[in-house]
């Protein structure tokens, strides 16, 4: 999900970087979906409790 490569040797030592993947880019997706649904549920739950 993530991929990484060896910058060049501009100033310093060489850097090693990191990039997301299509697929860590669709596994952030879908984990986002799940928390927005899961935080939607506990709303609701922390409003029905206040009402009581």
């Amino acid at each position: 999900m993530i991929a990484s490569y060896w910058g060049d040797e501009s100033q310093g030592g060489r850097r090693k970087y990191y990039q997301v993947t299509v697929e860590g880019r669709e596994a952030y997706e879908k984990a986002l979906a799940s928390w927005k649904v899961a935080k939607e549920l506990i709303d609701q739950l922390i409003e029905r409790r206040d009402e009581v």
